[in-house]
């Protein structure tokens, strides 16, 4: 098991998004096995995680007014 720190940041979102997915306990950390997953996931062309969180950043910022 490696710490989520040692992944950058979109890498970090991902994994912690995986582990709610599987039920894992522990999203601090992860398995060797999931980096293929993780890595194709923030790599592909349909997931722009930075329009997707500014989406829901502008939407949280819009519902709180």
């Amino acid at each position: 098991m490696y710490l989520i720190a040692s992944l950058s940041i979109p890498h970090n979102f991902t994994e912690a998004i995986m582990c709610m997915l599987f039920s894992k306990p522990d999203s601090a950390k992860f398995s060797m096995e999931w980096l293929p997953l993780i890595g194709a996931t923030v790599n592909a062309p349909s997931m722009n995680w930075s329009q997707i969180l500014l989406n829901n950043l502008a939407k949280a910022i819009m519902d709180y007014r």
